[in-house]
């Protein structure tokens, strides 16, 4: 597969996203910078106020850590499956965030 670029991993159906982290190494970073990048365009485009936003691993992906208010959070908290640009989103409670 050619070298994928983020303008690329947002056309790309959520099928074609999975395929192209099969090759990532998270352990080296692989895929952080898709991560962070689709981090920030979830908080600028998000109906909810995010307060902050991070990135970690989660099992063998990257995942979306969101954190907001406590009245949006009661709203989130129970979503389990959300996912944004193929990234699981897991939702926080800003008293949570330490960075």
């Amino acid at each position: 597969m050619p070298k994928v670029t983020f303008e690329d991993w947002l056309e790309m159906s959520d099928e074609e996203r999975g395929q192209a982290t099969q090759s990532w190494n998270l352990g080296n970073g692989d895929g952080k910078e898709f991560a962070n990048k689709a981090a920030d365009l979830l908080k600028r485009e998000c109906i909810y106020n995010l307060l902050e936003i991070d990135t970690a691993e989660c099992d063998d992906s990257w995942c979306i850590q969101a954190y907001m208010d406590t009245f949006d959070y009661e709203k989130l908290k129970d979503r389990e499956t959300e996912k944004f640009l193929g990234f699981k989103i897991s939702f926080h409670n800003i008293e949570d965030f330490n960075k």
